[in-house]
């Protein structure tokens, strides 16, 4: 199987947006949360400004302007995060996001209006009120459904791999698959442990023995190897580890085939037998079998081995 046809090509703006969707995709937890929760802050900060412009006819940014957004802030952030707004991973989000967005948008507005009565800013808090909470579930909901749909953008129809290989044949397909229709790499991993925690068009490199996790938590429904100049006794090692999992398991070609021309990096095979075989495979010598078996009748045992096979 290809991974694209050879003549296809991808745009460039169309590579640029999926390394940026990619990025987003690969950003560790904590920094996705620390996204969420800045956006919220700002679409707090907009909507109090937009309700003051809407209720009292000014955009200035007044005290009250700067009071109420820091109490929206300091009060809605925990209200969200109560609600469970920042431990949902946004491109799972389904229609349960809408409710909840109103909910805790709801609740957060009231507290809100609440501790602004208590200090004396405003005299008419209830139209500001409902202005701030439409804005808000506005920007809080579309914002996240806005992601949502980005992130899942020509990513429902490809299929999530693992590359297991973060050398140069690791990145070159990383590349190549991010332009593509067909794989969409989620994760990367090697045995090199001086290369984890270091990233690769955004993805960082982990060690395989987190493996069952990434597949678990990542929905990873392949692995891709990417180790083209690697010993036939290695290969065989590396897919032994991964026939543990419930995996397809598929490789890019071998470093001498894509040197020699017979194969296209990006040309994505099943594995061979020839990929489990224990040792590297020696090419029979046509002058030495000619001498042997030439005129003669031959019969071979064992063909269903590898061995045989050859």
């Amino acid at each position: 199987m290809q991974v694209r046809d050879s003549k296809r090509r991808a745009e460039p703006s169309t590579g640029f947006v999926q390394r940026v969707r990619l990025h987003l995709l690969t950003l560790p937890r904590r920094a996705k949360q620390v996204a969420m929760i800045a956006a919220d802050a700002v679409s707090y900060m907009v909507s109090a400004v937009v309700a003051f412009w809407l209720v009292y006819g000014t955009l200035e940014i007044s005290n009250a302007v700067l009071t109420i957004s820091a109490i929206a802030i300091l009060v809605a952030i925990p209200v969200h995060w109560a609600f469970g707004l920042y431990a949902s991973i946004v491109r799972y989000m389904g229609l349960s996001l809408i409710a909840v967005g109103v909910k805790s948008t709801f609740v957060a507005t009231a507290l809100i209006m609440t501790a602004s009565v208590y200090a004396g800013i405003m005299s008419a808090p209830i139209r500001v009120g409902v202005v701030i909470w439409a804005f808000s579930m506005i920007l809080v909901v579309g914002g996240r459904l806005a992601a949502r749909m980005f992130l899942s953008r020509r990513n429902s129809n490809r299929e999530t791999v693992i590359i297991y290989g973060a050398g140069e044949g690791g990145a070159q397909l990383i590349s190549s698959l991010i332009a593509g229709d067909d794989y969409l790499p989620i994760a990367l991993v090697d045995d090199n442990q001086a290369l984890h925690g270091k990233r690769i068009h955004g993805l960082e490199v982990e060690s395989p023995e987190k493996l069952e996790r990434i597949i678990a938590q990542r929905k990873a429904s392949g692995v891709l190897l990417a180790i083209p100049s690697a010993s036939r006794r290695r290969r065989r090692a590396v897919l032994e580890r991964l026939s543990e999992f419930p995996v397809r398991v598929q490789t890019m070609p071998e470093i001498k085939d894509i040197v020699a021309g017979r194969a296209r990096l990006d040309e994505i095979r099943d594995v061979d037998v020839k990929d489990l075989l224990g040792r590297d495979q020696v090419p029979p010598n046509p002058k030495l079998l000619a001498a042997s078996i030439t005129g003669k009748n031959v019969m071979v045992t064992g063909a269903g081995g590898s061995i045989g096979s050859e």
